[in-house]
């Protein structure tokens, strides 16, 4: 008898905590828990969406920028030579004019001090910044 009584006590244990169970499982506060993970679950995933967009945006707007810095440090050299280019073609164009035929005429001629002045005078366009 005393074996019967203990089955029968375990099993009532058994099906009380079953009940528990299935009454934990329905109950408000576990769905209230669950869902509330849930939350937190849906506006971390949101969080990460957004950082991730603003970190591609950031590198967009900075690689335009770059390209736009790059353009203008190019149009910036290439106006620069042009206008040293102008500066060699007037040097050329004024020995040419100038009869130098020996490279010992050349020497003295161009190392004067007229020559050092008028080169110095040359305008460019644009001084180097």
């Amino acid at each position: 008898m005393r074996v019967l009584f203990r089955d029968q006590t375990i099993m009532s244990r058994a099906a009380a905590m079953g009940r528990r169970l299935g009454a934990t499982f329905r109950g408000p506060v576990l769905w209230l828990t669950v869902c509330g993970v849930l939350l937190v679950a849906a506006i971390f995933a949101g969080t990460v969406m957004m950082v991730g967009e603003f970190r591609e945006r950031a590198l967009a707007n900075g690689e335009r920028e770059l390209e736009n810095t790059v353009l203008l440090l190019a149009r910036h050299f290439d106006q620069q030579l042009e206008d040293f280019e102008v500066a060699q073609k007037d040097l050329i164009t004024f020995v040419r004019s100038s009869l130098i035929t020996t490279t010992e005429h050349f020497r003295r001629r161009m190392s004067s001090e007229d020559i050092h002045l008028m080169l110095k005078s040359k305008p460019l366009k644009k001084k180097i910044a």
